[in-house]
């Protein structure tokens, strides 16, 4: 079942001499000026502030106005990757000609067009087994959420009091702990979350990959960026070292972007200027 593929993705890249991108954008701007453009970005905590529930990560009307345009620019392709299913994804933005890719990127939908890079029926059954026994277990632990999302399975606990968060962690651990060792399934921590994947070598930076076209990453033509926050985001951030803009959001010295934004807003304010200068330059 599934690959032999297995990973914790637990240890992130220490970060050295980070940028601070707001300091450094004019000399950015100057360099991608007539460029095509791609742009990738995570969804919660990225475009929408990070919320004590996901159905209330909303994305700001601001926000979505200027993704409308970007996404309407010929030079400039859009992608909104996230850890959310794709259809709840899709549900959440609700702008055409975007790329909408759910689930870490395992599922992708490309102007209509759905691509699903892992179908298992032994896996499939095998996380609705996980699933039920997580729910099983976890019945009495006040606010823990748990998301079935068809290749995934999500472990929300942000609002589980902190005396309790650590028994969620043990009983999330007891339940896969065995699955987990004969590299059925894939393990991943998040921001306050825990995450049950398939046993494949396919994430967020291999997808990114799989989007660009051949040639893209002539620096001299295209310009590259990634917007994220989260550990999930950490494959393209070394993919792109050297022939991007790999830029965390929020400041931190694990990570292997070169660049960071301190939140939502101030990516809305780099992307605003990008729309600025597709506009001025079409």
């Amino acid at each position: 079942m599934g690959g032999q593929y297995y990973q914790r993705i637990d240890s992130i890249e220490k970060g050295k001499d980070m940028k601070y991108f707001m300091a450094w954008q004019e000399w950015v701007y100057a360099r991608i000026k007539g460029q095509k453009i791609y742009i990738f970005l995570d969804y919660d905590g990225t475009l929408a502030p990070i919320a004590s529930q996901p159905g209330l990560a909303v994305l700001p009307p601001k926000t979505r106005t200027i993704l409308k345009k970007l996404a309407r620019q010929p030079r400039c392709i859009v992608a909104i990757i996230s850890g959310r299913s794709l259809e709840n994804l899709r549900k959440m933005i609700k702008i055409p000609k975007i790329i909408y890719a759910g689930n870490h990127g395992l599922e992708v939908d490309v102007q209509g067009v759905r691509s699903d890079f892992y179908k298992d029926d032994d896996f499939s059954g095998l996380l609705k087994k996980l699933y039920a026994s997580l729910r099983q277990k976890m019945k009495d632990i006040k606010g823990i959420l748990i998301e079935y999302k068809r290749v995934t399975i999500s472990v929300h606990y942000r609002l589980v009091a902190g005396r309790q968060q650590r028994n969620v962690k043990t009983i999330f651990n007891k339940v896969i702990k065995s699955y987990q060792d004969c590299r059925q399934v894939v393990v991943t921590k998040g921001k306050m979350v825990l995450e049950i994947r398939p046993p494949i070598r396919w994430g967020k930076g291999e997808l990114v990959k799989w989007l660009l076209p051949e040639g893209s990453r002539d620096r001299k033509k295209t310009a590259i960026f990634y917007f994220g926050d989260d550990r999930t985001d950490e494959g393209v951030f070394r993919f792109l070292k050297g022939q991007g803009y790999a830029i965390v959001v929020g400041r931190t010295n694990n990570s292997a972007a070169e660049y960071y934004l301190k939140d939502p807003a101030e990516v809305r304010k780099v992307l605003a200027r990008i729309g600025q200068d597709l506009e001025e330059r079409p």
